[in-house]
């Protein structure tokens, strides 16, 4: 959560409590429909807060990739030499 925190595009911010959680952390991430219409269907919370955090983690290097070319694009495109 505190990479995905770094992403301008995605605000997360959960206040207490913590109720529903795993409907709060898919409703603020750009996740497939199909996902999280399965998500409504599971009726065990710890259930579908292991799915979410499943899929986070392969989001995870979508979202690293994203911040790079990102910070790639805001300069002149070339990497400092020993990145």
């Amino acid at each position: 959560m505190q990479r995905l925190r770094a992403s301008r595009d995605i605000p997360i911010h959960f206040t207490r409590p913590y109720r529903y959680l795993s409907f709060r952390i898919a409703g603020s991430l750009p996740l497939d429909l199909d996902f999280k219409q399965g998500l409504l269907t599971l009726r065990n919370e710890p259930e579908r807060l292991e799915r979410t955090a499943r899929l986070i983690e392969k989001l995870i290097p979508q979202f690293d990739m994203i911040q790079k070319t990102r910070a790639k694009a805001g300069g002149n495109g070339n990497t400092p030499l020993g990145s």
